[in-house]
């Protein structure tokens, strides 16, 4: 993994994040053609982020159980 700054979104919950490659830049990371000017901040509108139960930080919870991304009221 590589890691970068994060973008504002990103920032308000961590002081770092994973480059994510946009689909263009993968053929070329991946035979060296492309340098250190991809590994950048993910624009602003490609990520999202939303409340889930605290199931997901538990060992003995399935990891293909899909309530463990599912969207939970806050606020409960």
């Amino acid at each position: 993994m590589v890691i970068t700054a994060p973008n504002a979104f990103v920032s308000e919950v961590h002081d770092r994040m994973p480059v994510l490659l946009q689909p263009h830049q993968c053929d070329a990371w991946l035979d060296g053609s492309a340098g250190k000017e991809v590994l950048v901040p993910a624009p602003e509108d490609s990520l999202r982020r939303w409340a889930v139960s605290k199931r997901v930080n538990s060992s003995k919870a399935p990891k293909d159980d899909p309530e463990l991304i599912t969207e939970i009221n806050a606020a409960a």
